[in-house]
């Protein structure tokens, strides 16, 4: 259906709005001119159901406020579509930044008619709950390349083009990292930080992926930036997976650990991870920071630009995050440290997402890296954490009572660590030994529009 040149026969009336205020809480504070009307208008909540009250400002008072409005403003048409039961379908056609952008929203005056009304066949897809499409959103970091799905495939697909794909990727990265640390997430703080960092090396990765189609200053740029960031938020993750890795390894060994041992180090583990958290929840201004570092990276990334539109041009990129994940495997190999282990947990991490995001290229052998590498990243991930709680503990004398107590962690903490390393050293002799160049074969290979079919993507 042609929305644009259906809606030229229907009541319409031009808007432009701006807002004086956005906040991550939900408090909007907006100007809107419809037609010959001025209002201001005060927002508060999130998704169906929304606090409101429109105060009507005179002409002259809404010129002298509209200035505050700057960087923060959207144009678009609304046009009144009848539909069933005596209700009004609201089809807003955006214009400027936005152009191309259509949405249709439908009030209702109770929870049951919303969910009774049958939508037509021309609706696109439902975006209520996706914070990217309120139009305090829209009008701050302009629109989504595509709507969110409600599982986000991290890789190209053979409808796009690789620069479209690839800033796809990274923006529905960011836009999800900014939801998860937003005051109004309804995620745990620790959650919402894990999920964030995870992130942000889902970014990295794709930067050194592209690397040498997007040029070393943009890369250089972009990887410090996440670097930095997740940094930034590792506090709260930090605690909480050493209490994780504690927990599990008093229930590994559960037939060899007294009854009691290592209360007193839980007990201090517990209480971090406790003052962590509530810092998070008690200041704003610990993650506000970074949410306005995010919007202005997505603004850049939102500009990226890669040098060929071929995804075959990605194969260097891949050659390269292979060949330095083989090295680390074998200076591990050799020498297993901790420094070491966890830069092959760096390097393995940046070989699975490289294959996620190159799957359609070959995907049972893609899946197959992409499974291996994760597996991989796991395992090394489980000995760094091990090690963490190793030196956390040496810093802790007081709790662990006895040379009994500490002797007996010492002693758990090697075993396990042991066994994880034989695991990954083999798993990773798997995933290294083929020749790069080989390996990267079938994206050499690769054109645009022959990609295997996949997932219909979405930011």
């Amino acid at each position: 259906m042609d929305l644009r040149s259906a809606a030229e026969r229907l009541p319409a009336e031009r808007i432009s709005q701006g807002y004086v205020t956005v906040g991550d809480d939900g408090l909007e504070m907006r100007l809107r001119r419809r037609g010959e009307k001025t209002t201001m208008t005060v927002k508060k909540g999130r998704g169906r159901t929304r606090r409101e009250e429109e105060i009507p400002v005179e002409s002259a008072q809404f010129e002298r406020l509209w200035p505050l409005t700057e960087g923060r403003r959207i144009e678009k048409v609304r046009y009144l579509i009848p539909s069933q039961g005596g209700l009004t379908i609201e089809l807003d056609i955006y214009a400027n930044e936005l152009d191309g952008l259509c949405t249709a929203e439908v009030e209702f005056d109770s929870e049951a008619r919303a969910d009774a009304f049958e939508p037509p066949q021309w609706f696109g897809p439902e975006v209520t709950d996706d914070p990217r499409y309120r139009n305090a959103r829209l009008a701050r970091d302009a629109a989504p390349l595509r709507p969110r799905a409600a599982s986000e495939p991290f890789c190209l697909d053979r409808r796009e083009q690789t620069t479209e794909g690839i800033r796809r990727i990274v923006c529905g990265q960011i836009d999800a990292a900014i939801d998860d640390l937003g005051a109004g997430s309804q995620k745990d703080p620790g959650e919402a930080v894990h999920a964030s960092r995870k992130r942000f090396k889902r970014v990295r990765a794709t930067a050194r992926l592209v690397r040498g189609e997007l040029g070393a200053d943009a890369y250089g740029r972009e990887n410090v930036a996440f670097r930095d960031l997740g940094r930034r938020l590792s506090g709260a993750r930090d605690s909480q997976v050493l209490l994780e890795t504690l927990d599990a390894l008093r229930e590994r060994f559960a037939s060899e650990v007294p009854s009691g041992a290592f209360a007193r180090l839980r007990a201090e583990l517990v209480d971090d991870h406790r003052a962590t958290e509530r810092r998070l929840r008690e200041s704003a201004a610990a993650t506000a920071p970074i949410i306005a570092e995010l919007r202005a990276a997505r603004t850049r990334v939102g500009a990226w630009r890669l040098r060929h539109e071929d995804v075959s041009a990605l194969a260097p990129g891949f050659e390269r995050i292979y060949r330095r994940g083989r090295s680390a495997f074998r200076t591990a190999r050799k020498n297993p440290t901790d420094e070491n282990l966890h830069e092959l947990r760096k390097r393995s991490k940046d070989l699975w997402h490289a294959a996620q995001i190159l799957g359609p290229t070959a995907p049972t052998r893609m899946k197959l890296l992409a499974d291996r590498a994760h597996r991989l990243s796991d395992l090394v991930g489980d000995d760094h954490d091990l090690a963490i709680l190793s030196l956390q503990a040496e810093r802790r004398p007081e709790c662990l009572p006895g040379e009994g107590e500490a002797a007996l962690l010492r002693a758990l903490i090697a075993r396990r660590r042991r066994r994880i390393q034989r695991e990954a050293i083999k798993l990773a002799h798997q995933i290294f030994a083929a020749q790069p160049k080989k390996l990267a074969r079938p994206i050499r290979q690769a054109r645009r529009d022959e990609l295997a079919s996949s997932t219909s993507p979405a930011s």
